[in-house]
C-alpha cells in the first residue's frame, strides 16, 4: 500500500509541477491572448478563475507530496488521510489542464500542451459528434494530441487556425 501512495504522489505531484512550469513559461514570455472559446463552457483559459484555483491546487499538490513521503514511512494511516486530500486535488488539476486551450501569438495552448507555431505540422477536424467535434493537433514528431471544441466555435476557429498553420477542413465522421 505505501508504494501505491509514493507512485500517486508521485505522479500528482509531477503533473502539478507541470501545470506549474508551463503557468511560469507563459507569464514570462509575456505573450497575448489571441483567441479563447468563449462560447465553450467545457475549456478554460488562463484568465479564467478556474485555471488560477487549478494553481493554487498545484502548489497544494506539492506541499502534500511532501508530507505524503515523510508519513508514509512513519505512520501509515497519517499516510492515507494525506492521500485522500492529495488525490481529488491532484485529479482536479490533472482535469483542468486537459481542459486548457487559447491561442496566443507566439503558439497554441492545446489540452495542456503548448506548442509553437513552427512545431505544428497540421491541425484538422476529427470525428464528429451532436454537440462537439474532436480538433486534431499534429506535431513535427507525428505526436498527434487530440480535445473537443463545441460546434458553435467550429467556423470561427477554422477560418483563424488557417492564418497560422496548416489546416485540414474535411471532417472524418465515424
Amino acid at each position: 500500500m505505501r508504494w501505491l501512495y509514493l507512485f500517486f504522489g508521485t505522479v500528482l505531484a509531477v503533473i502539478a509541477l507541470y501545470y506549474i512550469f508551463t503557468h511560469k513559461q507563459r507569464k514570462a514570455s509575456q505573450d497575448y491572448v489571441i483567441y479563447t472559446l468563449e462560447n465553450d463552457h467545457k475549456k478554460i483559459h488562463t484568465g479564467m478563475k478556474m485555471y488560477k484555483v487549478a494553481l493554487s491546487f498545484s502548489y497544494v499538490v506539492l506541499l502534500l507530496t511532501v508530507m505524503l513521503y515523510l508519513e508514509v514511512f512513519r505512520s501509515l494511516e497519517t499516510a492515507t488521510m494525506v492521500f485522500s486530500l492529495l488525490l481529488p486535488l491532484g485529479v482536479t488539476v490533472l482535469i483542468f489542464l486537459d481542459k486548457i486551450f487559447e491561442i496566443r501569438g507566439d503558439g497554441i495552448v492545446f489540452a495542456g500542451y503548448q506548442a509553437r507555431w513552427g512545431k505544428i505540422r497540421k491541425i484538422g477536424w476529427g470525428k464528429q459528434r451532436r454537440q462537439r467535434t474532436q480538433l486534431v493537433m499534429e506535431l513535427d514528431k507525428g505526436t498527434k494530441i487530440k480535445t473537443s471544441i463545441s460546434n458553435k466555435e467550429k467556423p470561427q476557429l477554422e477560418e483563424l487556425l488557417e492564418n497560422y498553420v496548416t489546416f485540414n477542413k474535411e471532417d472524418k465522421s465515424k
